[in-house]
């Protein structure tokens, strides 16, 4: 063989080579471009997906397969479906997707149209599960008829199935409203029970009745209708919620409700057995002290009447005691020299807060206490009390700190703290979420209630700041290493012969609250036990509410701020409430707090 015919030899192979190589690259770049085009429509991002699968240059080994996809991103995008080239995807090519998958995910989010239209493709497809799926798109967008008629063409496995049953219950429904049950659901949809047409809640299998509160009847009447209109109702509870409080109160007694502060929506409202045997709904109407959680009510009258409390609060020192006309108020322990405000609230002392009421005067306590709803009600719950408006000194001072003159709700408790992570404004608390479609899938929110505005917001960064001293240094420490960032307060009380009792309300997870809460244990005799007590079931709590909201990199860096500001404003306090201490605090609240509405 002549030198020219090896070169040749050698560049043919080298060039083969070099072809092999390229049609390979070329074959998993198309694979890619398939893959992204796939992840997108089951992200439901049709659009995107679309302009990965419209350029025809970019596929020239699998073209068949991006034709059917482009043919599913406009069929889901609701889109023009283009020149009739376009619509020639073989039906082998759509069973390379996921049909099943994209089916349900429509029919999951809502998107009964796009979802009817795809099921339609997929059946010409021959995906099996497409009549099924099919006839619940008609039922959502209330075309029972249509569905009716598809559903005679379902094989027996189809009709077996769960949505298969679902649809023939909801059929069922649609010929005699008045004996079908309407379905109860949380707000994730997760069915809670069924209410008959005596009217009776009768719980799912796997529920515990006291994951519902006994009122829910009561709140859910005027939605409680027959027919298309409303077969079926969402509930503002959540059920993983409520397991993550119930597991909290564990043995204790006691109640714990959860609020979400932007919409008012009860979360969760979990009591003990023994206390649910006395009747009613615990949660919402067990009327005890709401003790210290009330110095914070005091602390806005006093801004509202333009004192500087900070200036006000710096010049007391606690003794331990402190006589009034009309009797002797006494302290958990002698405290010394009140440096400031949050020092003060973090002790949760008795005599700084008497004062502070003394100072701005008994009417200006009063409307204070009524505009956070005592002595009314709200969205058909009834809040808190004022059991004595008029006193000598000495009731004054237990007005202002929350003993014997008032009484709350653990509910009204929780919708206290949900002011502070509601821009200042109280919701309206509500136990319904939404009207939803026969099968469950189509959520109907219901409008929020207006609130009302109780305080500034200029004062949210102050208030907030005092609420975190009482975890970071103050009653409620215990808590503070949790890993889910809180502002606190608490309170301990005792109603005429009865038992101690407490009263933890918070919000989190900072610096953004998505959740109020409320912590009541009752039932101990013994102040350590009772603290002890409330401590456990609080933290359990808080670690819930962790692994449920999850922790980003923003709460993570508060609570390294928060630490740092800590240990820096201790040291300020040490020596006084100086310049340090105020750049500190003002360094924490404008980099994690924000009290702008979103």
């Amino acid at each position: 063989m002549g030198r020219r015919a090896v070169r040749i030899s050698v560049w043919a192979s080298l060039g083969l080579c070099l072809a092999g190589m390229w049609g390979a690259w070329r074959l998993n770049a198309e694979a890619s471009w398939l893959s992204l085009g796939r992840l997108e429509l089951l992200k439901g991002r049709p659009q995107i997906a679309r302009q990965l699968f419209s350029d025809p240059n970019r596929f020239w080994w699998r073209r068949e397969e991006a034709r059917a996809g482009l043919m599913l991103a406009r069929t889901l995008a609701a889109s023009p479906s283009g020149s009739e080239a376009d619509q020639l995807a073989p039906a082998a090519s759509l069973l390379e997707f996921p049909l099943r998958v994209l089916l349900n995910r429509q029919l999951q989010w809502g998107r009964f149209e796009p979802g009817l239209r795809l099921a339609l493709l997929a059946r010409r497809a021959g995906e099996a599960s497409a009549p099924l799926y099919a006839a619940a798109f008609l039922l959502e967008l209330g075309r029972a008829e249509e569905a009716a008629q598809v559903r005679l063409s379902l094989a027996g496995r189809l009709r077996s199935s769960r949505l298969g049953k679902a649809v023939d219950k909801a059929l069922e429904s649609l010929q005699d409203p008045t004996a079908v049950p309407v379905a109860v659901r949380d707000r994730q949809g997760r069915l809670l029970g069924e209410i008959g047409p005596d009217g009776k809640l009768q719980v799912a299998e796997g529920i515990t009745r006291r994951l519902i509160p006994r009122a829910a009847i009561q709140h859910l009447e005027p939605l409680l209708k027959s027919g298309s209109e409303a077969p079926a109702l969402r509930m503002s509870l959540d059920l993983e919620l409520s397991r993550i409080a119930e597991k909290a109160l564990g043995g204790f007694r006691g109640s714990i409700v959860l609020v979400e502060p932007s919409s008012g929506e009860i979360l969760a409202a979990i009591s003990d057995r023994k206390t649910l045997r006395t009747g009613g709904t615990p949660a919402f109407e067990q009327r005890l002290e709401p003790a210290s959680i009330s110095k914070l009510i005091t602390v806005t009258a006093a801004l509202r009447a333009g004192i500087d409390v900070d200036a006000a609060i710096s010049e007391m020192i606690c003794r331990g005691r402190q006589r009034y006309q009309g009797g002797v108020l006494r302290c958990a322990f002698r405290a010394g020299p009140l440096l400031n405000a949050d020092r003060a609230m973090a002790l949760s002392c008795n005599v700084a807060f008497a004062n502070l009421g003394r100072q701005i005067g008994r009417q200006a306590v009063l409307d204070e206490l009524r505009r956070y709803g005592f002595g009314s009600n709200s969205g058909g719950f009834e809040l808190g009390r004022i059991l004595q408006p008029l006193g000598d000194e000495r009731q004054l001072a237990d007005l202002s700190i929350g003993l014997e003159a008032t009484d709350t709700t653990p509910l009204h408790a929780a919708l206290l703290a949900a002011t502070f992570a509601n821009h200042g404004e109280m919701p309206v608390p509500t136990l319904i979420h939404s009207k939803d479609g026969l099968l469950g899938f189509s959520p109907r929110p219901s409008p929020i209630a207006a609130g009302r505005q109780v305080i500034d917001q200029r004062w949210l960064p102050e208030m907030l700041e005092m609420m975190r001293e009482v975890v970071e240094s103050g009653t409620a420490s215990a808590v503070a290493r949790v890993g889910f960032p809180v502002a606190m307060k608490t309170g301990t009380g005792r109603n005429p012969d009865q038992p101690l009792h407490t009263n933890y309300i918070g919000i989190g997870p900072l610096p953004r609250p998505r959740v109020a809460f409320c912590v009541r244990i009752t039932n101990f005799w013994s102040t350590n036990k009772l603290k002890y007590a409330t401590v456990r079931v609080t933290r359990r709590l808080l670690q819930g509410l962790k692994k449920f909201y999850g922790q980003d990199r923003r709460g993570k860096a508060w609570e390294v701020a928060k630490r740092e500001g800590s240990r820096r404003g201790a040291e300020a306090q040490r020596g006084g409430r100086g310049e340090e201490r105020r750049e500190v605090l003002k360094a924490v609240q404008s980099g994690f707090i924000s009290t702008d509405r979103p």
